[in-house]
């Protein structure tokens, strides 16, 4: 279908990129990464432009308001819910539930944080839980609304860091849409953020990724750098562009250079 969409001298552009790709898979598989790369640099070269074009809507910005957020804290891997709380404050919880550690499973306390004040990116309170333990709190929102830091204060273990994504809702999932067919997580109230490739192009963005992949074995990160961010580019709500985007700046740049890739792969996997 794909080929037969092209007109004559790009349906045998088309024909040659995915004869080169079938070759430059089996070649990787076989563990020859130099020819594996040459022949997904054949493939790349065959592409009609039409296919270059970014395929997947982004995500819709943020509200940077705390009531009513949901995000996918640390402290417990539970879901922190916010909401109204008494005299115009917030409220939330989370905890709870089991957990194994070690060999055993435990049960977790239940956290509710009360007296809660928001000022701008910043929400402050008091916490309990169903442990006994108290104490204060204070986080911070970073620009974009995905994800937040800070510190739970008190409590038996003393202060420990507390960090948080932003949970994908049903809005979120529906206003992001892939242009087009394909897009597989996309569905009207859908609350996912990650999409695979639509199926016109995802045999373009594995090729992307496969020359990646022989970059790296090649201790060519900066080859890598490049295809990866080619791979998000044309599908920016796919995670594994974002996972080998990840890989390769830490390769090329160390762990720090990696941060954001990783923070996005965390931001599209959270709902």
């Amino acid at each position: 279908a794909i080929i037969a969409a092209q007109s004559a001298a790009p349906a045998e552009k088309l024909k040659v990129a995915f004869v080169k790709n079938v070759e430059a898979k089996i070649a990787e598989a076989n563990g020859n990464m130099a020819a594996a790369r040459d022949l997904y640099a054949c493939v790349l070269a065959s592409v009609p432009r039409n296919l270059l074009s970014p395929c997947q809507e982004a995500l819709p910005k943020e509200t940077l308001d705390w009531s009513g957020s949901s995000w996918a804290e640390s402290l417990f891997a539970s879901t922190l819910a916010l909401g109204p709380g008494t005299e115009g404050s917030l409220s939330g919880t989370c905890g709870g539930g089991q957990a194994l550690v070690g060999k055993k499973i435990l049960s977790l306390p239940t956290l509710t944080l009360s007296d809660c004040e928001a000022c701008g990116l910043r929400l402050s309170g008091k916490w309990v839980d169903t442990a006994g333990g108290e104490g204060t709190f204070r986080l911070w929102m970073n620009g974009n609304g995905r994800r937040f830091e800070g510190t739970l204060r008190g409590g038996a273990d003393g202060d420990k860091p507390w960090s948080g994504v932003r949970k994908a809702t049903a809005a979120a999932g529906h206003g992001g849409r892939s242009r087009g067919r394909g897009g597989r997580g996309s569905g009207r109230g859908s609350t996912l953020r990650a999409q695979q490739p639509p199926s016109r192009v995802k045999w373009l963005y594995e090729a992307y990724l496969g020359r990646a992949r022989c970059s790296l074995v090649l201790a060519d990160a900066a080859a890598a750098v490049a295809d990866a961010k080619a791979a998000t580019e044309l599908c920016c709500r796919t995670v594994m562009g974002w996972s080998a985007l990840a890989e390769a700046l830490k390769k090329a740049d160390g762990v720090e250079a990696a941060k954001e890739a990783w923070e996005e792969v965390e931001y599209l996997k959270a709902r």
